[in-house]
């Protein structure tokens, strides 16, 4: 199936990252879960999850995490990547810290109420407060100045 013109670029990415051999953290002890928005469960073994921003997203509509996407760098069975906003959940399964991309920005705003942390004030969703905890979006502070 062909993939979405952002899903394509940011695979693009990973797979440039993974011929460079700049995706080469895996570990026996390590896996990543992802839980999808449409209830599938998935579960690499020996591999690693990492945060990615496409500066190139545009304008993806009433999305809450846009130009936000998950990698996952697996040993044998290649790279794949997500949409933060169609993902419920994922995690690592080893207690480690996820990497972030060299071009992922910092985060620009938080929630005074869950401290939340995001890029883009659009992550906020207007009229509806912060994506995780629905408090009012006048409770948002900008962090990077």
């Amino acid at each position: 199936m062909p993939m979405g013109r952002p899903m394509q670029r940011v695979y693009d990415v990973a797979t440039e990252m993974s011929k460079k051999h700049l995706a080469t953290d895996f570990s026996c002890e390590h896996a990543v879960q992802v839980h999808h928005e449409d209830r599938t469960k998935y579960w690499f073994v020996n591999a690693f999850a990492m945060l990615y921003y496409d500066k190139e997203h545009g304008d993806e509509g009433a999305c809450e995490f846009p130009g936000e996407w998950l990698m996952v760098f697996t040993e044998h069975h290649g790279h794949h990547v997500f949409h933060l906003d169609e993902i419920e959940s994922w995690a690592p399964w080893k207690q480690q810290e996820f990497k972030k991309h060299p071009d992922y920005p910092p985060y620009n705003f938080r929630c005074l109420d869950c401290n939340n942390e995001m890029i883009e004030l659009t992550q906020f969703l207007e009229g509806s407060g912060c994506p995780s905890c629905g408090e009012a979006s006048d409770r948002i502070e900008k962090i990077n100045k």
